[in-house]
């Protein structure tokens, strides 16, 4: 499975670029194995190279596995420290040795008579500012889950959350340099824009986590189905004949792996043979649930052969468009607008092209996509633009495009926020990943930067 963000991550660090990171897109998914989330990968490649160099210290003849395991955490801890902190649960130690080690370079207010005492997350806010100010202590990971309820970039500010913003700034400002080497905070949050601009400012860099690709997919099936193969309880776990691997992978395209996996157990409840069926169901109603019902995913039924007239769009888009789509050419067209009144057939032609064409067809609902609450549009078209992403090649139907065109009663400015990510994704996608069909009853007020 691809983990290419964390590789960016390490990057920055080696350059000390920053210190403090923004983890934005799929946080509540699977970044690589089964049952492992993120905080757990993130601690696992914390500590996978402070395990690795103490392995190699030992004298000859010890294995580290061997070792009591309150020595192996012991001896971790005096290496390197991994918290997560929640606004539900505070800061949660692996261990009992990590706290000791974090007590001793920020020790507690009732241990410390010159600190005055607090709670929550101001306290231990605190104490974390204390520990990475000290030269002295080892390098710590802290992983700030829930970033967006924390520093909800939409609600109004409030006294306690202006001084914990006023924490993670200062450290960003400088090097959060460590006795050993280099400390790390990380910021989760589904969205980017989610939280306070101010936390988006100086030392800090912002890495998505995308979803996992067609290839990502492919090799978590087969994990999870060899696993089952092994398991005497799940051995009955199988794929309908005629079903392939690869082809589930392709079914399950806009899912991470938690919703894959999802999909996999729903099809062993239902008698341990994973159909198309089974699987088409089960992911439609994920996407539905995970995308806001922003986007549908439809498998028309409909072709070419039952549509009346538009002969040369129809050749022009089975003879041209279809080989420049299927092989990723970055000289396909990215689209095209079909405009007419009522009735005239613009939307079944997007049917019929999908089924044409053999591709999924992904209907984007332009009423859901503006939301009355502040912010909400910018969250829809995020969660619009990964979702085409990564059901490419696909046809994207987007129906009455006009709907999310800047009109003159928008006083809110959200219409042209929307139509600039519009115009970012469709330049920045490659071309050969979609093909976009906007239809419109009023071609007039189509900005001509779209077309």
């Amino acid at each position: 499975m691809s983990t290419n963000w964390y590789k960016e991550v390490i990057d920055i660090l080696s350059i000390q670029q920053a210190e403090v990171f923004i983890l934005h897109g799929d946080v509540h998914g699977y970044p690589e194995f089964p049952g492992e989330m993120l905080g757990d990968f993130l601690r696992r490649m914390t500590w996978a190279p402070i395990r690795k160099q103490l392995e190699d210290e030992l004298p000859e003849g010890e294995v580290w596995i061997d070792l009591p395991q309150e020595q192996q955490d012991r001896q971790l801890a005096e290496k390197g420290l991994f918290f997560s902190l929640s606004p539900a649960s505070g800061l949660t130690f692996a261990n009992g040795a990590q706290q000791e080690v974090f007590d001793r370079y920020a020790p507690s207010p009732e241990s410390n008579p010159f600190a005055a005492p607090g709670n929550g997350l101001l306290d231990w806010f605190a104490r974390l500012h204390t520990y990475f100010r000290n030269p002295d202590a080892v390098p710590l990971t802290l992983v700030l889950e829930d970033a967006d309820l924390l520093f909800d970039g939409d609600g109004p500010l409030v006294e306690p959350e202006r001084i914990l913003i006023s924490y993670i700034r200062s450290w960003a400002n400088t090097p959060l340099v460590a006795g050993s080497g280099l400390h790390r905070v990380f910021l989760v949050t589904p969205f980017e824009q989610g939280i306070r601009s101010a936390l988006r400012q100086g030392r800090v860099a912002s890495v998505k986590i995308p979803l996992p690709d067609e290839e990502s997919r492919k090799g978590f099936i087969a994990l999870v189905l060899d696993n089952a193969a092994e398991d005497p309880e799940r051995s009955d776990l199988q794929l309908e004949e005629g079903l392939t691997r690869t082809q589930l992978a392709h079914i399950t395209g806009a899912l991470n792996l938690v919703h894959v996996e999802d999909v996999i157990y729903r099809a062993e409840l239902e008698g341990g043979v994973i159909t198309r069926g089974i699987a088409q169901a089960r992911k439609d109603a994920l996407v539905s649930q995970a995308y806001a019902g922003i986007i549908e995913i439809q498998y028309p039924e409909m072709g070419f052969d039952d549509i009346v007239g538009f002969e040369a769009l129809k050749a022009y888009m089975t003879g041209y468009v279809y080989r420049k789509l299927i092989t990723a050419d970055r000289r396909c067209p990215k689209g095209c607008i079909l405009s007419g009144p009522p009735g005239v057939g613009k939307s079944v032609f997007a049917m019929g092209l999908a089924h044409a064409l053999k591709l999924p067809l992904v209907v984007v609902r332009t009423d859901r996509i503006k939301n009355k609450f502040v912010g909400e549009s910018n969250k829809n078209m995020a969660r619009l633009c990964e979702g085409i992403v990564t059901l490419a090649p696909a046809i994207v139907l987007i129906d009455e495009i006009d709907k999310v065109m800047p009109s003159g009663d928008d006083s809110t400015g959200v219409s042209q926020e929307i139509l600039g990510q519009l115009q970012t994704f469709m330049a920045e996608i490659p071309r050969g990943k979609a093909f976009f069909i906007g239809t419109t009853n009023y071609p007039g007020i189509i900005p001509r930067a779209l077309l």
